[in-house]
């Protein structure tokens, strides 16, 4: 992680998660080996909710999407993000002459993750708590079975 000297200060995110952001001068530590002060871009995600709703109110559907890219500071990857989600957004007629938007509604999280992602996790999501576990304890489970899917 590259440190500065000023401030640094936590901005609250949603469902508890805390993004650190980190603001003030570079020191000369934080400069490339080659004397150059570009700063190393590393890793960052970043969770972003989308709204795809009709014109005419017929149809709306929530979604969400998680980023990686690289920028070398968390103001960097932010205009990064809304870069990324901009180019996702657009407008089109469907099959049934009716006006379609896919609009960014919001950056959710904002995380970085180092210079290597190689086994980092970029997504989790909690589900839904139930009363009473669906498995016995000693259950099997069989997830090199699975066939997963791809969006490719």
């Amino acid at each position: 992680m590259i440190q500065h000297d000023d401030e640094q200060r936590a901005v609250g995110g949603r469902s508890g998660c805390q993004i650190q952001v980190v603001f003030g001068a570079v020191r000369d530590d934080d400069r490339q080996m080659d004397g150059s002060s570009e700063l190393p871009s590393v890793w960052f995600s970043a969770t972003v909710r989308f709204a795809l709703y009709t014109e005419d109110a017929s149809y709306f559907m929530p979604s969400v999407s998680v980023y990686t890219f690289q920028a070398v500071d968390h103001e960097a990857a932010f205009v990064r993000v809304l870069e990324i989600g901009r180019a996702e957004e657009r407008t089109y007629v469907n099959a049934e002459d009716v006006h379609v938007r896919i609009a960014m509604t919001e950056v959710e999280t904002l995380n970085m993750l180092g210079d290597d992602l190689d086994g980092t996790e970029v997504f989790w999501w909690p589900g839904e708590e139930q009363a009473t576990s669906p498995y016995l304890w000693d259950h099997t489970f069989t997830p090199e079975t699975s066939t997963p899917s791809t969006a490719l």
